[in-house]
């Protein structure tokens, strides 16, 4: 009979940044000394689920999208500080008795956040949000000062 251990577990990647509960599990690493090294999810307590987004340019603004199907608007907070673009929210589980009969939760529900760093200086006066079929859609006017603008040369008379 071996005396050994199983290996503790720790979450996956992918479970981190989505907060799902039932993705694959990882041996835990440790240190020297054996110790338990903490999770991501034990370092940031309380644990936020991330959001992916999609970040592209067009002629006049920065576009951020985002897939947060079953979020309400009024559960979701926008902020733009500085080069900084927070978007936090919460996607609620309202039946609370389903969660005794769950099989299986690949869903992340509760809070979620994400802050990236804008690439270009937009104007925090000029930015929209909009959900649309479970995408979250925020568009930045870049700032006068980064707009690309043409300039015709004029032919001397």
């Amino acid at each position: 009979m071996s005396t050994e251990t199983e290996p503790k577990l720790r979450s996956s990647l992918f479970a981190r940044l989505t907060g799902s509960k039932a993705s694959a599990q990882l041996p835990l690493e440790t240190d020297e000394e054996g110790e338990r090294e903490p999770t991501m999810a034990q370092e940031s307590q309380p644990f936020e689920g991330q959001l992916t987004i999609d970040m592209h340019e067009t002629t006049d603004a920065l576009v951020v999208k985002s897939t947060i199907a079953g979020v309400q608007p009024e559960d979701l907070d926008i902020t733009v500080t500085g080069d900084q673009l927070t978007i936090r929210g919460e996607r609620r589980d309202d039946d609370p008795e389903t969660r005794a009969r769950t099989f299986a939760q690949e869903c992340y529900w509760g809070f979620f956040s994400r802050t990236v760093t804008l690439p270009i200086p937009v104007d925090p006066d000029a930015i929209e949000a909009e959900l649309r079929d479970g995408v979250l859609i925020v568009t930045l006017a870049k700032s006068p000062a980064t707009r690309t603008k043409l300039i015709r040369v004029k032919r001397q008379a």
